[in-house]
């Protein structure tokens, strides 16, 4: 499952709450960031603290930002694939909780024909998608990606993930009122797939 939105919206929060809330529901679960998954494979288990991001060499203003942004044009799809096979391998009889899934990723990568490639991309299974107030997320954002006007999130949120069948949630309410709202769906989800 994926808990998706722009950044500041609570997402990192929400799938380390939902990952607990399992446990303490003796369901086997696990967080990931997907995006980073194989590349902390490669760097044997570090996590990464600055990662390779097309939005960051997007917001760049230099110039070998253009070459890093072609180099992730072509590897981004095929290192999106077999994240996503490492992830569907490892994960038999557990719940894999995805920090963001690769919708973001694409959306960097190839801006206004990201939702053609989306839709040629395997889906998680449940996508929860985190909105609210987008000043608000703007003004939690990290520093580089303020190089970013809010309307490239306003058309990212409203424009890529609304096309496609995912929940919305919205975090107007306490963090534990929408962990819980995730987490009974969660558990239909559960029950209709093993019944």
């Amino acid at each position: 499952m994926a808990i998706e939105g722009i950044d500041g919206c609570g997402k990192t929060t929400q799938a380390n709450m939902l990952v607990d809330r399992l446990k303490k529901e003796e369901i086997e679960a696990t967080y990931v960031r997907p995006i980073y998954v194989l590349l902390n494979l490669i760097r044997l288990g570090e996590v990464t603290k600055n990662p390779v991001s097309p939005r960051r060499a997007r917001a760049s203003n230099k110039k070998s930002s253009i070459l890093q942004r072609a180099v992730m044009g072509l590897f981004g799809y095929p290192y999106a694939i077999t994240t996503y096979i490492y992830l569907k391998l490892t994960s038999k009889d557990k719940i894999i909780v995805c920090d963001r899934y690769f919708y973001q990723f694409f959306f960097d990568l190839f801006g206004e024909i990201s939702e053609k490639v989306i839709r040629i991309f395997p889906k998680s299974d449940i996508t929860f998608f985190l909105d609210g107030n987008l000043d608000i997320f703007y003004s939690r954002m990290d520093n580089s990606f303020i190089n970013f006007s809010i309307d490239i999130y306003a058309n990212f949120s409203a424009g890529i993930l609304t096309s496609f069948a995912i929940r919305f949630i919205q975090t107007s309410h306490s963090s534990l009122s929408f962990t819980s709202s995730i987490f009974q769906y969660l558990r239909c989800f559960i029950y209709h797939f093993i019944s």
